[in-house]
């Protein structure tokens, strides 16, 4: 069994909830002179600031659960809590993945050791989330993505992608060729999840849909309503 396990329910309400949650998100202020989504003007811009929002709230979103469930408050996530990286001296948005969270450990410099106003340098011992989110309707930017999947050793792993312009499926069912080719996953549990384009997201009800991958083919675990709501 794994250490620092999510059962599968709990990451279902994580996304079953992402989108009363994203738009709240999007419309904070930004730092370094980034415009809230109220402020953007053009309707990619917005559609960026969603999908970026995304992010956050999963990735926020898992590092609070795997901190609470298994009271470690070692546990940080990349993009993470603003608050926790502001404590701890954390400056990266983002390590190797769009999302990434895992088990940290830290060490001083030999040459500062001793000082107490040097903040420690952090490393990730053990990885447990890493996880792409590519909603540009690109089968290679999916597939550079999906790749990188492959080769990261976290326990879970994840693929975002969108429906597609053909089928709901597409991509998901391109990227089965990278996995009928004799990859090793090991013990990595690896989920697909489809959302529609963010330009379907708000005040236009879509559908997402969950599926891991059993060695031999996806298998849906659960899809359910995206829509988030505007007034």
């Amino acid at each position: 069994m794994l250490k620092y396990r999510i059962e599968e329910n709990k990451l279902l309400k994580i996304i079953e909830d992402a989108p009363k949650e994203i738009l709240s998100i999007a419309k904070e202020e930004g730092n370094s002179g980034q415009k809230s989504y109220d402020e953007l003007k053009s309707d990619q811009w917005k559609h960026r600031k969603l999908s970026q929002s995304w992010v956050k709230y999963l990735s926020f979103s898992l590092e609070k659960y795997h901190r609470e469930r298994g009271k470690n408050d070692k546990i940080y996530a990349f993009p993470g809590n603003p608050k926790l990286a502001k404590k701890h001296g954390i400056k990266r948005k983002e390590f190797l993945f769009d999302i990434s969270v895992g088990l940290y450990k830290s060490f001083k410099s030999k040459k500062f050791e001793s000082s107490k106003k040097v903040l420690p340098i952090y490393y990730q011992s053990k990885p447990i989330w890493q996880i792409e989110s590519e909603l540009a309707e690109n089968t290679r930017e999916i597939a550079i993505d999906f790749s990188k999947l492959l080769a990261g050793n976290a326990d879970y792993a994840m693929m975002v992608s969108p429906e597609g312009k053909e089928k709901r499926d597409y991509y998901m069912n391109e990227m089965k060729k990278m996995l009928e080719s004799n990859v090793s996953l090991g013990r990595k549990i690896l989920y697909f999840l489809i959302l529609p384009h963010p330009r379907d997201w708000v005040n236009k009800k879509g559908e997402w849909s969950l599926h891991n991958w059993d060695n031999n083919d996806w298998k849906k675990v659960k899809k359910g309503e995206w829509i988030i709501k505007e007034k």
